[in-house]
């Protein structure tokens, strides 16, 4: 991962010191920069994103699926967001509906490229394999409202007993 970053880098003309820059960045020395390491908002976000889809879906697959109630093969950032709301995700702040910001942020942290204005199958994908941050340290300060526990440590519901899986079901049934 290190030869990666001083590709980037010189990549993009940066000439500055990038050993230093990996000691910056790589905060547990794990010899691996992590999301969570350079954004844990993002990280943060996007394991509360993987819990609510393995929750209430139990598939990535299947959550795009769903999501995706044009069969175009893609959502844009009004698309995810109404979707978002209509099956009950509640971002970060579990008492209330996911914020337009949160939308935003969330549909920029999944998108594949700076420059793609919609979300693909593929970037739920990524969730089969996306590890959820370790819990916070107590003692750190970490100011996200209502931030969920990482998915290891929830107990996983049965796709079946789920209210977004009931209303699939239902929507189906009525089509």
């Amino acid at each position: 991962q290190r030869a990666s970053l001083i590709r980037a880098c010189k990549t993009l003309g940066f000439e500055g010191d990038v050993a230093g820059a990996w000691r910056a960045l790589d905060n547990d020395y794990s010899g691996f920069i992590t999301l969570q390491e350079m954004d844990e908002r993002s990280s943060l976000m996007i394991d509360a994103f993987r819990a609510w889809i393995i929750d209430n879906f139990g598939d990535p697959g299947l959550a795009f699926k769903v999501l995706d109630r044009d069969g175009m093969g893609v959502l844009n950032q009004a698309q995810f967001g109404r979707s978002l709301r209509r099956f009950g995700f509640r971002g970060l702040d579990l008492t209330n509906k996911i914020t337009e910001e949160e939308v935003e942020f969330l549909f920029s942290s999944l998108r594949q490229s700076m420059r793609a204005n919609y979300l693909s199958k593929s970037a739920f994908d990524l969730l089969y394999s996306w590890e959820p941050a370790p819990d916070p340290d107590p003692d750190d300060d970490v100011s996200l409202r209502g931030a969920s526990k990482s998915t290891a440590a929830r107990p996983r519901r049965p796709m079946r007993d789920s209210l977004v899986y009931s209303r699939c079901r239902q929507e189906s049934a009525a089509h």
